[in-house]
């Protein structure tokens, strides 16, 4: 069973204990240990809204006081630090963690143009600050958390304010005194530093990997399209403004947003984002060496014909197949960070990878192969400034050695095995879960190949023969059915969720669908365990005396328990007479041995990001001969799934879609192509003396998106 399993848990608490007794020997020197980091209290929100105006009053009068008693301390004029004091001092001790934005920033304005003027009298400080919080309180609107009353506060008083001018009196008037300019607040650290598992490719442009290792990527690139990291909703709020589908479903029209910038280098000055990048993007995404899905892009449309550009922000992106989803393409997901026409044709490809330029919030620094990817923040970014100056990803493929990290300070961010966040947060570490479940943790059936050449009817590949594939082994195993139904049966999911998941883990049966959505079909329930069941399929396959496949493990990041979730599998499977013979392989070689079509009588590990639209269901045969594929990356190959495929590339209307997308998910179910496990929310420790525990891990593979939302806490 999972004895081993249990027994490197026991011994992963007694090296965690081992571990917090040589970390606090370090750094306290044996002395007394760290108390524990409290927990930051809950507000209901409901409550606050529903607080009535004599409440605010009392609230107005605690805040007055606390700024008067404050201020008895001083005398004016007041400078820069005591003021910037006030304020915060104020708004910690008096203010509740959620009030408003109209709220604060009245508050902080009145106080920063009371306080700012020299000779101010301490009397007016207090009563602007009073008199703005009783006013705000008398209008509540949408609450914030503490996080975002911060950050208001240090933009209000960054910002200098002109003291008005005294009346004039009938002789000239005094020469005016300027106000005082208030410095931003320091984040305790400039740079965000983060341990995270290696990415399979180090690399710097992401159509030279696969689409679940482009995390590292992302703080430097944008998309055409955003995704909600809180609802999966898409969303205007990155390089496209608006969108539309033509009727028939066979192009797409996007108005892309005027005067964004590309990172500038030493000897480069970026220029602006326009229609003519967003054609480079694709079709660099859909070269034939291109790693990031570059035949269903191919399938798709990228030769020149395909794109319409109108002018510099407008673009009619003409299909080689109708696609009513063209959403999902065009989002974080699935579409490769823009990059830039001018810079690409000034350095070439190689620049590019050495010093790669995008539109996000952080600027490329270094990548150092085996190390770390460092970035500097883009100031004034057109979205969105990050609190931290610089970011650092350390590539740390042992968990113990990331925990460690953690727990030493020398990071604020680990990815850490959910077996060793106790050790966290018994440290006074915060843990944070993704605001959507990010991944599909599942294993790929190798070997599913034709055994014959085959016409290929659909795709852009449409009239070639497609050849027997490398990896196709005459009386492969893994082609009878019974044989991937004992694989399956033979597997006890619920009691690896518990050991390595905490039972956190919803599980899987369709990839990228999880229960929770709509299109999810009643139909599709998890494979029972039922080892014995597994052994008599097995004997009617005539394998009653044990059969041998091929496993090949590799880290992947996103999921540090992977490679301990696939050695319990293979425990269960060698219980009933499954001979496995292990290997393990870097991500990047695997995956050009997965993409050649050459995993004979082989199963691997993988992961995917979760879906967010119906681009999933109609897609779940994307591995079929005749899928978006075009025939290049087939790893499913039956006649029956190419005429369901087929079908659902038909479908426009969403009933149709649902429908068809259903049929194709009920037969790859009914079929077992995969061995499934689990859809898992992302979850990763922090030092919360460094950052917020606010959004600091997402969904979408794994902790790396959107850092410039990661808040940091203030000096």
């Amino acid at each position: 069973m999972l004895k081993r399993h249990k027994v490197r848990l026991l011994g992963y608490a007694l090296l965690a204990t081992a571990l917090m007794l040589t970390i606090l020997i370090v750094a306290c020197g044996g002395d007394e240990e760290d108390e524990a980091t409290p927990a930051a209290a809950t507000i209901d929100m409901d409550s606050i809204s529903a607080m009535g105006s004599a409440m605010a009053e009392q609230m107005a009068t605690r805040m007055e006081q606390a700024m008067l008693d404050a201020i008895a301390e001083m005398q004016p004029p007041l400078s820069e630090d005591e003021i910037r004091s006030l304020i915060e001092g104020a708004i910690s001790e008096s203010a509740p963690e959620g009030i408003s934005s109209a709220e604060i920033q009245a508050m902080v304005d009145s106080a920063v143009v009371a306080a700012a003027a020299e000779g101010v009298k301490q009397e007016d400080v207090a009563e602007a600050i009073g008199t703005a919080l009783e006013e705000a309180f008398k209008n509540q609107t949408e609450p914030l958390s503490q996080a975002e009353v911060e950050r208001i506060v240090r933009a209000a008083v960054a910002t200098p304010v002109p003291t008005a001018a005294p009346t004039p009196a009938p002789t000239a008037a005094p020469t005016p005194t300027p106000a005082a300019t208030m410095a931003p607040m320091a984040p305790v650290e400039s740079r965000l530093k983060v341990s995270k598992v290696p990415p399979g490719a180090q690399v710097t442009m992401m159509w030279k990997t696969f689409t679940s290792e482009t995390g590292p990527m992302k703080p430097m690139y944008e998309f055409i399209i955003n995704t909600n990291r809180f609802d999966g909703e898409y969303e205007n709020t990155m390089l496209a403004e608006d969108w539309s589908m033509a009727p028939d479903a066979m192009s797409w029209t996007l108005n892309l947003r005027e005067g964004i910038p590309f990172h500038s280098t030493d000897s480069y000055t970026g220029t602006n984002f326009t229609a003519k990048d967003f054609k480079l993007t694709l079709q660099t995404a859909g070269r034939e060496d291109s790693l990031s899905a570059g035949s269903q892009w191919r399938n798709l449309g990228v030769k020149d014909e395909n794109f319409n550009i109108v002018n510099d922000h407008e673009v009619v992106w003409i299909l080689d197949r109708l696609e009513p989803l063209g959403e999902g393409w065009l989002a974080e997901g699935n579409v490769a960070g823009i990059i830039s026409q001018d810079y690409w044709d000034a350095v070439g490809e190689e620049g590019y990878l050495d010093h790669p330029v995008g539109t996000g919030s952080f600027t490329f620094v270094e990548l150092d192969i085996g190390s770390h990817m460092l970035y500097e923040r883009v100031e004034d970014h057109w979205r969105k400034t990050p609190d931290f100056h610089e970011l650092q990803f350390f590539y740390t493929p042992e968990s113990a050695t990331r925990i460690a990290k953690l727990l030493t300070k020398e990071v604020a961010i680990a990815e850490v095995d959910k077996s060793l966040l106790p050790l966290a947060t018994a440290g006074g570490f915060g843990v944070a879960t993704s605001t959507l479940p990010g991944t599909n943790l599942f294993m790929m059936i190798g070997g599913l190949y034709y055994d014959e050449p085959v016409e290929i009817k659909i795709g852009s590949r449409m009239g070639e023969t497609h050849p027997i594939a490398p990896g196709y082994i005459d009386g492969d195993p893994l082609r009878d059915l019974r044989v991937r139904m004992a694989l399956n049966h033979a597997i006890d999911r619920n009691t690896i969720n518990e050991i390595f998941f905490d039972g956190e883990g919803i599980l899987q049966t369709i990839l990228g669908i999880p229960p929770t959505r709509s299109d999810y079909h009643p139909n599709w329930a998890p494979y029972t365990y039922d080892p014995d069941k597994a052994k008599q399929l097995l004997t009617e396959a005539g394998y009653g005396e044990g059969v041998d496949i091929g496993f090949i493990t590799t880290k992947l990041s996103g999921v540090p328990e992977a490679q301990d979730v696939a050695e319990a599998v293979i425990g269960y499977w060698r219980e009933v007479g499954v001979n496995v013979r292990l290997t393990e392989m870097e991500f990047g070689p695997l995956l050009e041995q997965w993409r050649n079509r050459d995993m004979g009588q082989t199963i691997t590990s993988m992961l995917y990001g979760v879906g967010s639209d119906p681009l999933s269901i109609r897609n779940n045969g994307r591995y079929a001969i005749s899928s978006v594929s075009g025939g290049t990356e087939s790893q499913w190959e039956f006649h029956e799934l190419d005429a369901l495929f087929a079908e659902t590339q038909q479908s426009i209307l969403p009933e149709d879609i649902l429908r068809t997308g259903q049929a194709m998910g009920t037969w790859l179910y009914e079929n077992h192509v995969i061995i499934p496990l689990f859809f898992l929310s992302n979850k990763v420790a922090y030092d919360p003396g460094v950052v917020k525990g606010y959004d600091v891990a997402f969904g979408f593979f794994g902790p790396t998106r959107y850092h410039e939302y990661t808040e940091a806490v203030f000096q």
